[in-house]
């Protein structure tokens, strides 16, 4: 009872009743109040008061520090479920850094203490993107172990068996881009870090694309600038968190204190560290690069694809191509049974083929940029790297298959700006064989039906994901269907004319062209279209008979009525000669 008592004294954060029952029991603050096992000193930490959880380090010291170490010990030994200490916990808050400094007075060696995932309190800092909580820990650290290679492998790197990450991939993925940027600049070492897929923070950060979207007052930046000025350069006073930090000063001019307006600094400060640290990841993190090699599927669709044997008039070439590609089918199918998992794994009476994590290599960042839409770092890494729009993927093909695919229309016009790689990578095919021009009819834009359902260009997998980068995303467009279809038609038509005309009837893997595919595909988007411009046409006739009907009574009716001898009264003013000369017009058949 005494464990509920003190719970309910925490939960109505009544602390003076705390610290008297604390005192009627032998284990004192670090009596266990609930089934995660969390002690009287970590439920203060939670609450967030630094003066209840100063008193009850206090206490506990004076209470147990008559045997030699046995405070030590308590505080050691003080764990919850997951074995997180004190430390852990207080890492979480950076309200908590009074406590932290004096657990580590207290008890150092937490410092170094691991939770059931294996993480140093440092992880939980930077999983909850406490910025000043991460810069104390980290200095510490730093005086312990001055060798940076065994900070970077012991301290900042967790590795399991299944599972490998640092505190820049738990920054980047929980979106804490300020200490995110941070950790780049002081821990450079960490940027070419892989995770146990292979993927290093600028990965995770290219699958972001809300990072580099600015929500809420994107007018209000150009029209009040002062207030933004210091966001470019470096991290403003106060983190994301709306802790205060001692990184840069906020200029006297932000005296704004409105919670809109709060709302708005945050985000453009978020938005700039994203943009910041995309800047240094692409220049720093460059293993990709060399590691790519164009896959052996992808080299054999484009020999199909480059022959130019091919002409309009040329059907035997056609149907020679058609055969090559039946060649080609069961050399890709050797290809894909070599590279994937050697063994079956049977789940639930069902045999299904696994591929090894290990031996499968993520997309590049600028191909995983350019399927989820951060299109402020695939341009970036297109102007930093610009050998790097050549590079093949094994499933997707080159960028211009997901520049179409996604409608990541920028990213497109900049590659077509680059003459030499145009040349090359518009006769590329995918892993599908299909062309650049075949791409424009699988997109990803969903559109609302008049049923209620979605008409989606593209199947979407029903599996569960292997890998993060296997997710698709669908593009929601909530204008009509026939706007939609008609920009589908015009990029089509653009794509054609950068196509040399024989590769227009090159066909895919399922012995498609591009034109068959696109008509099959949008048949669906074709018919909501036609419907949509129907009910259109219907609400614009009923429209024009009022209209009509309005100016039909206007024509017979005088304005300011007639004299005895029939004339208008106000036949000599200016008013009444032009609104009879454009009631006249609008009954003008056109």
């Amino acid at each position: 009872m005494l464990a509920e008592d003190v719970y309910a004294a925490l939960t109505r954060k009544d602390w003076q009743k705390v610290i008297d029952l604390r005192n009627q029991h032998p284990e004192g603050p670090f009596l266990k109040l609930s089934h995660s096992r969390d002690s009287v000193l970590q439920k203060a930490l939670y609450a967030g008061d630094v003066e209840l959880v100063l008193a009850l380090l206090d206490d506990a010291k004076k209470r147990f520090s008559s045997v030699r170490e046995e405070f030590e010990d308590r505080l050691t030994h003080d764990v919850n479920i997951i074995n997180n200490t004190i430390l852990h916990v207080a890492a979480t808050q950076d309200s908590c850094l009074e406590a932290a400094i004096k657990i580590y007075e207290f008890s150092g060696h937490l410092l170094f203490a691991q939770n059931n995932r294996r993480e140093f309190p440092i992880f939980s800092a930077t999983r909850y993107g406490q910025f000043n909580m991460f810069k104390f820990l980290n200095q510490k650290i730093m005086e312990v172990v001055p060798d940076e290679e065994c900070r970077l492998q012991l301290f900042y790197k967790v590795s399991k068996e299944h599972e490998t990450y640092t505190i820049l991939h738990v920054a980047i993925y929980n979106e804490h881009f300020e200490l995110a940027l941070h950790i780049a600049r002081t821990i450079p070492d960490l940027i070419g870090e892989e995770d146990h897929n292979g993927m290093t923070g600028l990965h995770m950060l290219a699958m972001n694309s809300s990072a580099f979207e600015i929500r809420h007052g994107k007018w209000l930046k150009f029209l009040l600038p002062c207030p933004f000025r210091h966001l470019s350069d470096e991290i403003l006073g106060d983190d994301a968190t709306g802790h205060k930090v001692d990184d840069g000063a906020v200029g006297s001019c932000c005296v704004m204190k409105f919670p809109y307006w709060n709302k708005i600094r945050k985000e453009h400060r978020r938005y700039q560290a994203a943009r910041k640290l995309g800047s240094i990841l692409v220049k720093k993190d460059t293993k990709w690069i060399d590691k790519l090699e164009p896959p052996a599927v992808a080299v054999a669709a484009v020999a199909v694809a480059d022959s130019d044997a091919y002409t309009e008039d040329d059907n035997s070439a056609l149907l020679a191509s058609v055969e090559n590609l039946k060649v080609a089918d069961k050399e890709s199918a050797k290809a894909d049974a070599d590279f994937a998992d050697e063994g079956t794994a049977s789940v639930n009476g069902e045999n299904r083929k696994r591929t090894d994590r290990k031996s499968v290599k993520p997309p590049t960042p600028l191909i995983l940029a350019t399927k989820y839409g951060c299109l402020g770092i695939a341009l970036e890494m297109i102007k930093e790297h610009p050998q790097t729009v050549e590079q093949v993927d094994r499933e997707y093909g080159s960028i211009l298959h997901l520049a179409i695919k996604y409608r990541r229309i920028e990213i497109f016009n900049e590659v077509e700006k680059m003459k030499m790689q145009m040349r090359k990578l518009v006769r590329l095919l995918d892993k599908d064989r299909n062309s650049i021009l075949h791409m424009v009819a699988l997109n990803t834009t969903k559109v609302k039906a008049k049923n209620g359902s979605d008409n989606t260009s593209s199947s979407t997998p029903k599996d569960k994901p292997l890998h993060p980068w296997d997710t698709e995303e669908l593009i929601s467009d909530s204008r009509s269907p026939a706007f939609v279809l008609q920009d589908d038609l015009l990029l089509f038509e653009r794509v054609e004319d950068i196509l040399k005309t024989h590769y227009h009837k090159v066909p895919n893997k399922d012995y498609e062209t591009a034109d068959q595919l696109f008509a099959a595909k949008k048949e669906l988007l074709r018919d909501d279209a036609q419907e949509w411009i129907k009910r259109t046409a219907e609400n614009c006739s009923l429209v024009a008979v009022l209209i009509a009907t309005v100016a039909f009574a206007a024509a017979y009716t005088v304005p300011g009525g007639s004299n005895p001898d029939g004339s208008p009264v106000l036949l000599n003013q200016a008013f009444f000669v032009v609104f009879t000369v454009t009631d006249v017009l609008s009954l003008h058949p056109r």
